[in-house]
């Protein structure tokens, strides 16, 4: 069995135990040979530890992401983003974003994410957050094409 889904199994044979899991999880820290295991479970543990509430520990994770190769885990970095933002989390997903950002403002994510991001800002009510997405959105020069001014079309 590949060490993919060693882990992965791993992960879901203990996901009574979210402390457990993470644990396990964090001691996959990748090396270099090992970084496509620690890649593919990053959406299982995310989603884990949502679950458990342990948001510290996504705090965790997302700081280990930071500290990997950009090339590597950048979309690794986003695909948390994401869940947090379909998952309501969404203070803890535009935080995340923004510390993506300045970490990496000359490399911006796809129209999607943002898009993502703006619809759980639009159903949380959080016209804060709206406005800095489409600032940033026009400062990365995205094209603005996206859900709202698509529903006007």
């Amino acid at each position: 069995m590949d060490q993919a889904k060693t882990l992965a199994k791993a992960l879901l044979k203990n996901s009574n135990n979210p402390t457990l899991a993470w644990q396990l999880f964090k001691r996959s820290v990748p090396t270099p040979s090992s970084s496509d295991h620690f890649r593919q479970s990053i959406p299982l543990i995310t989603r884990m530890l949502l679950r458990a509430k342990m948001f510290t520990e996504i705090d965790t994770l997302h700081r280990i992401l930071l500290s990997q190769p950009f090339e590597t885990y950048h979309q690794s970095l986003l695909t948390v983003v994401h869940i947090l933002a379909k998952s309501g989390h969404l203070d803890k997903a535009v935080s995340q974003f923004q510390s993506f950002r300045t970490q990496y403002p000359d490399k911006p994510p796809s129209i999607g994410l943002y898009n993502s991001l703006i619809e759980s800002s639009l159903r949380g009510n959080s016209a804060v957050y709206i406005s800095w997405l489409y600032e940033d959105l026009i400062f990365a020069g995205r094209c603005s094409r996206n859900l709202l001014l698509q529903s006007f079309d």
